[in-house]
């Protein structure tokens, strides 16, 4: 098939040379061979070839479109600014629920999803892991790294951390060194039982080998279609806007064009017929006179012809052309595709405080933190263990979500929302408010009505809160007069 399609590319230069020429390169290596390719005619009547690869995506993805590059460049610092911390884990339970509730983020299970953080995990203050992720390799920060991680993972749809280990025999001991790897240059060799992946090495530098104990790979989902092995590379997010981002381009190109020869071209004919139907020099010469007279005249002067001249134009402005709107609509595309709002970049509707913090939250819960959780459990599985081997469930990385200015809540809602519910310890609720817990007998016990009365003083057990009352059975209120301050 690929075959059939160069020579087709061969075809089309032959036939249309005036057509943008469709470049056929040599085939460099199998996954070359593999690339697929996609012959459009343009309403323009260019033939144009995308290829679907890496390095395509970031060339005509990333790096020629600014709205996948400003959408993509948003949700990377974002999660490169977040702050990550090594936790001590205190109650497993709790982390169990934290994790859960962050699978499916909405902006209720992030709230309930910090309450069980706090309580789950336990800072430490000082550890040698965060000097290494502080400085992950001489050249790079760790900024660097979380940046360069989510470009590569939503452009190629894979992103590759190596990790080096200055002790042992190099597959053992503790990762002390971190670098990020070229994502579109890598290639996966299988185990010969195909049970899993054994090694990986680069396009460029074939000798070069990696052993799959010292990488990362954090990808997207890539259905097993296509050809053998693809779905282990992942699915770039580019892919299935490959159509909307060829037409963003073109209209672009098509804007520049017309802004670079200041406008659309005309025909210029003699209104009265004096050129004659031979006379093409005559012809020449007026359109050479009439731009001297032109350029003469100055940009505000009139030029002044002696033949009465009329004109027809052949081409379109950009209006015409739908070139605006088709980019905005393309816009909305791009970033529905990556679950983040238009309104946060000014191209969807009229901007206000309130449909802005809203549409960064949104951002933010939709598009950010799933980058997070996928970035923090490979840190876990991976990293950890080299550096607690006997302990791989007693710590963790995390990153600090509540950070993020979206994050940040209304404290007085939130106060007089607590102080009006009735069924947190006092520990749970100042730890909602971002307190540390008290250390006290009653801190960890219900506490009842505006008097905060202990639950067990008037005479109400745990497991009847919430159930129906019965007038018969009404309990007996204790005749202590305790109250909680």
């Amino acid at each position: 098939m690929l075959g059939s399609r160069y020579k087709m590319a061969r075809i089309y230069n032959t036939l249309f040379p005036d057509m943008r020429r469709v470049d056929v390169p040599p085939a460099k290596n199998p996954q070359d061979k593999r690339t697929q390719m996609a012959l459009q005619f343009m309403p323009s009547g260019e033939v144009v070839w995308y290829q679907h690869n890496g390095e395509s995506y970031i060339r005509n993805g990333y790096m020629s479109n600014n709205a996948v590059f400003t959408v993509i460049d948003w949700i990377a610092k974002k999660v490169a600014t977040a702050p990550v911390y090594l936790y001590e884990i205190e109650d497993k339970k709790a982390y169990t629920k934290y994790q859960m509730l962050l699978k499916d983020a909405t902006p209720e299970s992030v709230d309930k999803a910090m309450v069980y953080r706090k309580k789950a995990l336990k800072e430490v203050d000082a550890h040698p892991l965060l000097d290494m992720l502080n400085k992950p390799n001489p050249i790079m920060s760790w900024y660097e790294m979380v940046y360069g991680h989510v470009v590569y993972k939503n452009i190629v749809g894979s992103s590759y951390w190596q990790g080096v280990r200055t002790s042992g025999d190099g597959l053992t001991g503790k990762i002390e060194e971190l670098w990020l790897l070229p994502a579109h240059d890598i290639t996966i060799k299988l185990a010969e039982d195909l049970s899993d992946i054994e090694e990986y090495s680069f396009n460029s530098r074939p000798t070069d080998i990696i052993k799959k104990k010292n990488v990362m790979q954090v990808r997207n989902f890539m259905p097993a279609i296509g050809t053998q092995n693809e779905w282990l590379y992942g699915m770039s997010k580019l892919k299935p806007l490959m159509r909307i981002i060829q037409e963003y381009n073109e209209a672009t190109d098509a804007k520049v064009e017309i802004f670079a020869k200041k406008g659309i071209r005309d025909i210029v004919f003699p209104a009265n017929g004096d050129w004659a139907e031979d006379s093409m020099e005559m012809a020449i010469q007026a359109q050479d006179n009439l731009n001297r007279k032109i350029v003469q005249s100055g940009e505000t002067g009139v030029a002044v012809n002696s033949v009465a001249l009329g004109s027809i134009r052949i081409g379109f402005t950009p209006t015409e052309l739908g070139v605006v709107e088709s980019q905005k609509i393309s816009k909305t595309d791009i970033c529905s595709a990556f679950g983040v709002p238009d309104l946060i970049f000014g191209w969807g509707a009229e901007r206000t405080f309130q449909n802005m913090s809203e549409a960064r939250k949104m951002g933010l819960i939709d598009a950010v933190l799933p980058e997070i959780e996928a970035l923090r459990q490979s840190l876990n599985h991976w990293l950890i263990p080299s550096w607690f081997p006997n302990d791989q469930t007693g710590y963790v990385l995390d990153f600090d979500i509540e950070s993020f200015a979206e994050m940040q809540k209304d404290t007085k809602t939130l106060t007089e929302w607590i102080d009006r519910a009735g069924c947190f310890t006092t520990n749970e609720k100042r730890i909602a408010l971002g307190y540390d817990s008290l250390d006290e007998e009653n801190a960890n016990k219900i506490l009842i009505s505006r008097s905060q009365v202990l639950l067990e003083s008037a005479g109400i057990e745990s497991f009847d809160i919430g159930q129906p009352f019965e007038p018969n059975n009404e309990p007996q209120r204790s005749t202590d007069t305790t109250r909680q301050v």
